[in-house]
């Protein structure tokens, strides 16, 4: 019974992404752990309920090698659970 939640907004030269969702909270302290391998390697040791795989990690290799970004925002997702991530990425030209 998860929801997710994704909005647009246009910025000058990018597009920021929003995407909120109702599940698992990632602790502020945990944040950046997800968007590396050791991070989430640490993680699935302990356990953690938000270990989430590589897929952040690639997501953020690949956000990251046209220029864009993404990372989890002190904003919580919707019904007041779960996370909100902003994705930035380059307009087109």
């Amino acid at each position: 019974d998860g929801s997710i939640l994704i909005s647009f907004r246009n910025l000058p030269d990018r597009v920021m992404i929003g995407i909120s969702h109702n599940g698992t909270v990632i602790p502020p302290a945990s944040r950046e752990d997800v968007f590396s391998k050791q991070g989430q390697a640490k993680a699935w040791e302990e356990k953690r309920m938000y270990a989430a795989g590589l897929a952040l990690v690639y997501c953020r290799l690949a956000l990251e090698a046209q220029g864009g970004s993404i990372r989890i925002t002190d904003l919580r997702g919707l019904e007041g659970k779960g996370n909100t991530f902003e994705v930035q990425v380059k307009e087109a030209p």
